[in-house]
């Protein structure tokens, strides 16, 4: 279970990040600005969670 959640957590994780820096980043929408930053906070620390399991067998 820890593997397959560190598999794709990391990932996950790093489409949040990157999701959220767009949201940021956009020109069209204001209310989305605000949420942008909810979401670079819990992608990273999903990645920080996921990245401290083990993926080695």
């Amino acid at each position: 279970m820890r593997r397959a959640a560190a598999r794709l957590g990391i990932p996950i994780a790093a489409a949040m990040i990157l999701l959220g820096i767009f949201m940021m980043c956009q020109p069209f929408s204001f209310a989305l600005y605000p949420k942008g930053f909810g979401m670079v906070g819990i992608g990273t620390v999903l990645y920080i969670v996921c990245s401290h399991l083990r993926t080695e067998g």
